[in-house]
C-alpha cells in the first residue's frame, strides 16, 4: 500500500539526512561513530523492496540495532550526563539541533521499525520463511553484534566516554556489554514473537508436509 511504502522511503529519507548532516558537520570523523554506521545500515534496510532476497537479512540486523542503539545511548548519558551539552559546546551548534540530531540517530530507527512493522508485518513474515532458519536465526543473533565488533577494531578510541563521571572506563565497557546483550535478547525476543514464530511454524510444516 501507498502508506507502507511512505512510511519505508520516509525511514530511508530521515537516516540519509542525518547522516548528510554529520558529513556536513564534520567529513573527517563522520564514520569514526558506531550510531552512524548503524544509520547507514537502517538506510539500506529501508530502500530495500519488500520482495527483495535480502529484505529477511537486513531487516534483523536494523531491528536488532534500532533496539540496542538507544540502550547504549541511554547508558552513556547515565555516566556522561552532560555529553550533549558538550557537542552543543564543541560543535557551536543550537540545544534545538542537538535534540534533532539526537533523536533522529538514536530513537528514530526504532520508531519507524515500529511503523514498518505495523505496515509491512506480512511482506516480513513471507520473507522471513523463505531462508531456512538454521541460517536466519543465528544471523538475527549474532549479525548486528558483528558489525560492533569491526567498528570496535576499526576504531578503538571513542571521544564521548572520556570524563565518565562516578565510574573507570573499564568497568562502563563490561556495563555496555551487559547493556547490549540484555538489549540483544529484549529485541530478538520481540521479533521472534512478531515475525520468527509465524516464519518458523510455516517452515516446520513444509518441512513435514512438503506437498502443501
Amino acid at each position: 500500500t501507498m502508506f507502507s511504502y511512505l512510511i519505508r522511503q520516509i525511514g530511508a529519507l530521515f537516516c540519509a539526512a542525518t547522516l548528510a548532516f554529520e558529513y556536513c558537520r564534520d567529513p573527517s570523523i563522520s564514520f569514526e561513530s558506531f550510531s552512524n554506521w548503524a544509520l547507514f545500515l537502517h538506510f539500506i534496510y529501508f530502500q530495500l523492496p519488500l520482495r527483495s532476497r535480502a529484505l529477511a537479512f537486513a531487516h534483523s540486523t536494523s531491528f536488532i540495532g534500532a533496539n540496542i542503539i538507544p540502550a547504549m545511548y541511554l547508558h552513556l548519558l547515565v555516566w556522561k550526563p552532560r555529553l550533549e551539552l558538550n557537542h552543543m559546546d564543541q560543535w557551536e551548534i543550537s540545544w534545538s539541533t542537538i535534540l534533532t540530531r539526537s533523536f533522529l540517530m538514536h530513537f528514530a530507527p526504532l520508531l519507524f521499525h515500529g511503523l514498518d512493522i505495523a505496515a509491512n508485518q506480512v511482506p516480513l513474515i513471507n520473507s522471513y520463511k523463505s531462508k531456512p532458519m538454521r541460517i536466519i536465526y543465528p544471523w538475527t543473533l549474532l549479525s548486528f553484534s558483528l558489525i560492533g565488533f569491526i567498528f570496535e577494531f576499526t576504531f578503538p578510541e571513542n571521544d564521548d566516554t572520556d570524563n565518565l563521571q562516578g565510574i573507570e572506563i573499564y568497568d562502563f565497557l563490561k556495563r555496555s556489554k551487559f547493556v547490549a546483550f540484555l538489549s540483544l535478547l529484549f529485541s530478538f525476543t520481540i521479533l521472534y514473537f512478531l515475525i520468527l514464530r509465524r516464519s518458523y511454524h510455516h517452515y516446520h510444516n513444509k518441512q513435514h508436509h512438503p506437498s502443501k
